[in-house]
């Protein structure tokens, strides 16, 4: 992704809730960086973060799993 490590982005969550659309143009932002990876799973760990760059209202399609589901899923955890 463009931004990770030290120049790492939020997914959004606060700039959503108190700025309403300058925030989904922010997740939006995020959520491309990602999908130009080619990656097919976004994996995350904060439930927050889940529930913003979840599919649903943003206009880039990824599935976005837990990391412990994942993890669950590798050990054959359904």
């Amino acid at each position: 992704m463009e931004n990770t490590g030290d120049t790492a982005l939020c997914c959004g969550a606060y700039a959503i809730t108190g700025m309403g659309e300058p925030g989904k143009d922010f997740r939006n932002r995020r959520l491309k960086q990602a999908k130009d990876t080619g990656a097919d799973i976004l994996s995350l760990y904060c439930p927050g973060c889940q529930l913003v760059l979840a599919p649903g209202g943003a206009k880039i399609s990824l599935e976005v799993e837990s990391i412990l589901t994942l993890l669950g899923r590798s050990l054959g955890i359904q």
